[in-house]
């Protein structure tokens, strides 16, 4: 199975500060079940690129990598609408929230 993790993949969104407890206990456990498994960190792209190149960004790997899966992790308003509606025609999303 192939999926894309998109998340915050840095504590605090700061590389310097080492890898966040989703990088740990998602994506680890993850990419040792289903091997597979990319990760998207949406958090710095944003920063580097702005939000809707980033959605474009998120929304081209889709496409070129055909995974099974997306799962979103969000923290905040990064993700365009009608870009995450788009991915859904491509692959199936999940959204997990840790409440």
């Amino acid at each position: 199975m192939r999926i894309v993790l998109a998340t915050n993949v840095y504590l605090n969104s700061r590389p310097e500060r080492g890898y966040s407890t989703d990088y740990y206990n998602i994506y680890a456990c993850l990419k040792k079940m289903w091997g597979d498994t990319k990760l998207f960190d949406y958090v710095v792209r944003e920063k580097k690129i702005g939000k809707e190149e980033m959605n474009k960004e998120l929304l081209q790997m889709v496409i070129e990598q055909r995974p099974d899966m997306v799962i979103l992790i969000l923290w905040g308003d990064h993700f365009i609408p009608s870009v995450i509606d788009e991915i859904g025609k491509h692959t199936t999303t999940v959204y997990f929230a840790y409440d």
